[in-house]
């Protein structure tokens, strides 16, 4: 019987050639926490979580975050996807015996009729500071997710079914990349109507320049591959649209309060009216030969609707790439005069709740208001928790349900001295330890004044 071995190596090309890099600003304590952080965020990790936290008189008067080392970026890495864990890859599919049909059909199971998502996320911190009231943050992220159709692990697990073909229309890809400047600023604002209601309570504001690098996405794809039983043939057509070199701005805005001495609040809104407006920047990515008009203007964003048809003998597997790619025909490919894309918007609204000066209990609800890329409207609630058994020593856990996720749990420690700060940060995605299905980690160092 036929065993699949080859779909873990899949899997891995997949997860390991997919750039992902996201928007969701990740730091180890949020990581930790599962997002519960709107509220307790201060300093330079205020950015995308609440600008109005630097009203706050606790935040460090200078900090700047990075990696291992000073000028060394911080970066947070998450790869995750809609069906795959390691309890299924050592259960259900590495066991070492033939499969039976039973078997199989057990294995597709595991894959949604909409196909496998792969979602890596990475957020790296070029540079990132804050003063007093005030933070920046200079980086690069993007949002990727790609779809491949459960039609094609059938043909994985089941092998050639001759002349019948297999229908690959549910392949997806849709992926920005970009680079950001973020400015923030916090308050203390005095109302007398809130004096009796609330301790402090805080404003702030954020500024995001975007320079978008580049832009894909298939948006039509009737594919099928035929098997006979001497080639393989390749039919199709699909619409696709590519984007280089772009700009845009977006706001955030909040505000937080103290409500008491143990209780906190927090309500901001990110990524108002974000929006990045593609080929600004002729980078040049596309040349002559690929475009059918004439003019070179606006040339960094086309749009290519094509066709394929390769019929690739069995002699001559060995040449497959090569033979799929002369059997695109690109002559449709021209220029779009404009084109752009949203930046997603969310809202954050926390509570904290200091229960001791070393316990502090914080929730946050977040909520997205896009169907694209991989966030969806659906909320997501946090719940963490931080403890200090010692005064340098940090420790961190949380969950969170709904959104994109659906299901998310974390934990994280450190070093915190008073100048000098020492974190990391490790959740798992869609389960607990090996039936989880994506996993995030990351290590922040941070120097303080």
């Amino acid at each position: 019987m036929y065993k699949p071995r080859y779909l873990l190596i899949l899997i891995l090309i997949l997860a390991l050639t997919t750039a992902g890099l996201a928007q969701s600003y990740m730091s180890a304590r949020s990581i930790s926490m599962s997002g519960a952080y709107s509220t307790n965020s201060r300093g330079v990790n205020t950015i995308g979580w609440n600008p109005a936290n630097l009203g706050y008189n606790d935040n460090p008067n200078f900090a700047w975050k990075f990696f291992m080392l000073p000028f060394i970026p911080a970066t947070s890495f998450e790869l995750k996807n809609n069906s795959i864990s390691p309890y299924w890859l050592e259960n259900e599919f590495l066991v070492g015996e033939l499969l039976n049909d039973k078997d199989k059909q057990s294995l597709l199971n595991y894959f949604p009729e909409t196909g496998l998502q792969v979602s890596p996320v990475m957020n790296i911190d070029l540079l990132s500071m804050s003063f007093g009231h005030w933070a920046f943050s200079f980086g690069v992220e993007s949002i990727s997710n790609v779809t491949i159709p459960k039609n094609l692990f059938n043909f994985v697990f089941y092998g050639n079914q001759f002349d019948e073909p297999i229908d690959l229309s549910g392949l997806d890809l849709e992926s920005q990349t970009m680079a950001t400047f973020t400015l923030y600023h916090g308050r203390e604002i005095k109302l007398d109507f809130l004096d009796e209601y609330v301790k402090q309570f805080n404003v702030g504001a954020g500024l995001k320049f975007l320079s978008g690098a580049s832009y894909i996405d298939i948006e039509k794809m009737d594919a099928s591959i035929t098997f006979t039983r001497d080639e393989a043939i390749v039919d199709g057509h699909g619409l696709a649209t590519g984007a280089a070199g772009g700009y845009g701005f977006a706001l955030d805005a909040g505000m937080s309060a103290q409500i008491t001495d143990q209780l906190y609040s927090s309500l901001s809104f990110h990524n108002l009216g974000g929006k990045i407006n593609w080929g600004d920047f002729n980078l040049g990515i596309f040349d002559d030969e690929m475009l059918d008009n004439d003019s070179q203007e606006n040339g960094d964003i086309v749009e290519a609707v094509f066709d394929i048809h390769s019929e690739i003998h069995k002699s001559n597997f060995e040449n497959a790439d090569s033979l799929i790619e002369e059997g695109i025909t690109t002559d449709t490919t021209y220029i779009v005069d404009s084109y752009s894309t949203s930046y997603p918007a969310y809202m954050n609204m926390g509570v904290e709740y200091r229960l001791l000066e070393n316990l502090t209990f914080t929730a946050n609800y977040q909520q997205f208001f896009t169907e694209k890329l991989v966030f969806n409207t659906t909320p997501q609630l946090s719940i963490g928790t931080e403890y200090y058994p010692f005064p340098v020593l940090p420790l961190r856990a949380g969950f969170s349900v709904g959104g994109y996720d659906k299901f998310r749990w974390g934990f994280g420690t450190g070093l915190n001295f008073k100048n000098y700060t020492f974190d990391f940060g490790f959740a798992q995605v869609g389960g607990m330890f090996n039936r989880a299905k994506g996993m995030s980690f990351t290590i922040t160092n941070m120097l303080l004044f």
